[in-house]
């Protein structure tokens, strides 16, 4: 799953208030949520006492062995952890956005990418974990917005992208930014705060929305609920990200417990019918059951049928070669993690002159 965190930089002395009794808190308990989390005090001492390499009573730190092991955390196989994105883009016509998505970026009053837009764009549009930092009246915003809208399949009206805030003030500012960029797109946002009504949430949210920006207590309410769906989600944005995770870590870590671990496409296999596919996918949905394997046979149905299935990610995809063909042409299927690729009856598909394959 995509994400992106958002952090305001050091220089900036505006931060978002969210002291406890604000926006997020009020949420939980007019919701009837229980957190027993730590006070941003406590949390923080702990934080820092952890990194000076203090042990706690009672228990032995071995300052080396942490260090150590943080060493080889940042430096899994000789690559670093945390990378920069060097590739800059002086317009947003060089960054190869959707036309429509650049029309509403236009529209909103943008004409030259700022610096923040110039490097962060791209990556977040690419599927990478993105940690953004910059003064206020930036444009953080409009990056991960952005990266959202050209990352959506609006095939598909269920929730993709979830957006958290501190408080609801800037989860309406993000709602709003989100769909003046995606107006020509036809995006469906909904922002999930404290202030409506529950059952006008649900009522909107079973209607299908593409992208849920909110505050925590709502959003979890609603996840929790199973008004919120997570199955489809697979872009996850925490914006004031500094903030809400040194005051509000344990209900984020709460949030995304309800989320599911990405699944993604690892084995192709290619038949040349359809009644065949669907034989393979009945195969191995006995054989892999105890392990949990998703699979998908692909048509079915219609294409559209497919994409809308697919979006829900599997683990094996089965069809044939034109199917298969036009699924990841529209990038309906993604060939990224795909490590297997198997060919059943090849004889057959070979005298069908399967071109696709």
């Amino acid at each position: 799953m995509a994400g992106c965190i958002s952090e305001e930089s050091q220089m900036d002395s505006n931060m978002t208030d969210f002291s406890p009794g604000n926006d997020g808190e009020e949420i939980f308990k007019s919701d009837d949520e229980v957190y027993d989390s730590l006070e941003a005090t406590e949390l923080q001492e702990k934080l820092l006492g952890d990194m000076a390499g203090a042990a706690p009573e009672d228990s032995e730190f071995d300052e080396r062995l942490y260090d150590l092991k943080m060493s080889k955390l940042l430096e899994a196989d000789g690559e670093e952890f945390f990378t920069s994105y060097e590739e800059v883009y002086d317009s947003f016509d060089a960054m190869g956005l959707e036309t429509n998505l650049l029309r509403g970026i236009y529209a909103y009053g943008f004409e030259k990418p700022s610096a923040i837009q110039q490097q962060g764009i791209v990556p977040f549009c690419k599927g990478l974990d993105v940690i953004q930092q910059a003064q206020s009246g930036t444009g953080k915003t409009a990056v991960f917005c952005s990266g959202v809208l050209q990352q959506l399949d609006y095939n598909v009206v269920e929730c993709q992208a979830l957006v958290l805030a501190p408080n609801r003030e800037l989860a309406q500012q993000i709602n709003k930014v989100m769909r003046a960029l995606g107006d020509y797109l036809g995006v469906k946002v909904h922002a999930c705060v404290d202030g409506i009504s529950i059952r006008e949430d649900q009522r909107i949210l079973s209607s299908g929305v593409h992208v849920v920006v909110g505050t925590l207590g709502r959003v979890s309410n609603m996840l929790r609920r199973k008004t919120l769906s997570s199955d489809y989600i697979r872009m996850f944005v925490l914006d004031e990200a500094d903030e809400m995770l040194l005051k509000e870590f344990k209900k984020i870590h709460d949030i995304l417990q309800l989320i599911p671990p990405e699944v993604q496409c690892q084995a192709l296999v290619l038949a040349p019918t359809c009644e065949l596919a669907q034989q393979i996918e009945m195969v191995m949905q006995a054989l892999g059951d105890y392990v949990s394997v998703r699979v998908h046979a692909c048509g079915q149905a219609s294409i559209r049928k497919d994409q809308h299935v697919l979006s829900r990610r599997f683990h094996v995809v089965v069809g044939t070669p034109s199917r298969v063909f036009h699924l990841l042409q529209r990038r309906s299927l993604y060939s990224d993690y795909i490590k297997m690729l198997v060919l059943d009856e090849v004889d057959k598909m070979h005298s069908r002159d399967y071109r696709e394959v």
